[in-house]
C-alpha cells in the first residue's frame, strides 16, 4: 500500500506515512468490521443449522426406536387365532403344530368330561371335541386334550358348548402328544353334568342326577322293564320305555349303555339308549350257547339264561324254539303269558338271549320265559 501524499510505501498497521507524516485514511476499516460482523453473522446462521441438523436427526433416531418398538411387539405378541377342534386334533395328531408355536388359539368345541376322574380331572385335563353326538366313537385323531388348572365348575356337563383360550404346549419329541393349555373358557352353552357310574357304584348320592350306567337290557315279563348288572343281582326299573321301543333294542343284542335321571335308587326316567358295536359284542357274552344246556343235566325248575338263534317253527304245540348256532341243538320255548307275542321282539333267525325255567326234561328241554335279555 502507498501514500496518497508522498508514494511512499507504508505497512499495513501503520497510521501516519513514515515518510512525510501523512495521516493515513483506511476504508477498509469499515468494510473489515463489515465483514466480521457478517462472518458472525454466518457462523451465527451456520451454528443454528447444525443445532437443527442435529435435532432432526436426534426426532428421527427417536422414531426409529419407537417403530422398533412396536414391530417387536407385534413379532412378540402372539396372534389371535380361531379354530374347530376337530381341525386343530387333526394337526395334532399329524404333528404339524409348529405354525402355533407363538399363538393365541380361540378352540371351539364341546366339553367331554368323565366325573370319575378317568381323565386326571383332579389334574385338570379335559377333552375337546366337534361331534358331541357320537364321542365315544370318536379316535385320538378327532379329540383335543386341554389342561385347565383351575378346573371346570361342576355344573358344566359334558356337551357343553365352549370355546378354549389357551396356547399349544408342543411336544417336541412328540408334536402328536401336544396338549392345549387353557387360560380362559367362555361357555356358549351349558349342559347339566352326566355321572358314569357303575351298579356297585350307584347309591342314593346320585338320586336326581343325570347317570349313564351301563348294563344287560331285561324284560321281566308282566312286570316291566330293567337294566341289569351282569350277574342280574342289581337291578334298575326303566321309566318311559314301551314294549315297542325296548323290543327294538334287541334287534342287535341285550347289551346297552342307558342314560337318564336317576329317580330313585332303583328306578331311572329314561333320555337315550345306546347300542354301538362294544354294546353289541358284549351281548355276545351273556348266558351259555343252547349246548351247554342239551348236553349236561338240568333240574326242573331251575332258572338259565341261554343264547342262540331264534327260531319260528309254525307248529302250534311248539310254535318257538331257541337253537345252537354250531350244533343246531334246540330247546323249546314256552310263554307263560297270552299276550307276550315273541315276534314282537325277534324275527326267525335273528341271535336271542332268554331267561327262564326248566318246565320239562329227558330228552328235550322247554323253559317257560320269564324275561328277555
Amino acid at each position: 500500500m502507498k501514500c496518497e501524499k508522498c508514494g511512499n510505501e507504508i505497512n499495513d498497521e501503520d497510521v501516519f506515512c513514515q515518510n512525510c507524516g501523512w495521516k493515513i485514511e483506511r476504508e477498509n476499516k469499515v468494510e473489515s468490521k463489515d465483514n466480521i460482523d457478517d462472518r458472525k453473522i454466518n457462523n451465527s446462521l451456520s451454528g443454528h443449522k447444525k443445532k437443527k441438523t442435529k435435532l432432526i436427526f436426534a426426532i428421527a433416531s427417536i422414531f426409529v426406536v419407537i417403530i422398533a418398538v412396536i414391530v417387536f411387539f407385534m413379532l412378540s405378541t402372539p396372534k389371535d387365532v380361531k379354530i374347530e377342534a376337530k381341525t386343530l386334533a387333526e394337526e395334532i395328531y399329524n404333528g404339524d403344530v409348529d405354525k402355533y408355536n407363538s399363538t393365541n388359539l380361540f378352540v371351539r368345541g364341546y366339553i367331554v368330561r368323565d366325573t370319575r376322574n378317568v381323565n386326571n380331572e383332579d389334574d385338570g385335563y379335559y377333552m375337546l371335541v366337534s361331534d358331541i353326538e357320537n364321542w365315544e366313537t370318536l379316535d385320538t385323531s378327532q379329540m383335543v386334550v386341554f389342561q385347565y388348572e383351575e378346573g371346570l365348575k361342576d355344573d358344566i356337563g359334558t356337551g357343553s358348548k365352549v370355546v378354549v383360550q389357551g396356547r399349544l404346549k408342543i411336544q417336541e419329541d412328540s408334536p402328536d402328544m401336544s396338549i392345549l393349555v387353557g387360560e380362559n373358557i367362555e361357555i356358549k352353552e351349558r349342559v347339566d353334568p352326566t355321572y358314569t357310574v357303575d351298579f356297585e357304584e350307584l347309591n342314593k348320592e346320585y338320586v336326581g342326577k343325570k347317570i349313564t350306567i351301563s348294563g344287560r337290557m331285561i324284560n321281566v315279563l308282566g312286570d316291566g322293564h330293567y337294566l341289569s348288572d351282569i350277574d342280574i343281582s342289581h337291578a334298575l326299573r326303566l321309566n318311559g320305555l314301551t314294549d315297542d321301543e325296548f323290543a327294538s333294542y334287541f334287534k342287535n343284542g341285550s347289551f346297552a349303555t342307558v342314560t337318564g335321571v336317576l329317580t330313585n335308587d332303583a328306578e331311572i326316567d329314561v333320555e337315550k339308549i345306546d347300542q354301538n358295536q362294544f354294546t353289541k359284542d358284549k351281548s355276545l357274552e351273556y348266558g351259555k350257547p343252547v349246548r351247554d344246556y342239551v348236553n349236561s343235566y338240568v333240574n326242573l325248575g331251575e332258572e338259565i339264561t341261554v343264547r342262540g338263534i331264534f327260531v319260528k317253527n309254525g307248529s302250534y304245540s311248539v310254535p318257538y324254539s331257541i337253537q345252537d348256532d354250531e350244533t343246531g341243538q334246540f330247546i323249546s320255548l314256552s310263554v307263560p303269558y297270552e299276550n307276550i307275542d315273541l315276534d314282537e321282539y325277534f324275527q326267525s333267525g335273528e341271535y336271542c338271549v332268554l331267561t327262564g325255567y326248566i318246565s320239562e326234561g329227558g330228552t328235550s328241554y322247554v323253559i317257560d320265559i320269564t324275561a328277555i335279555g
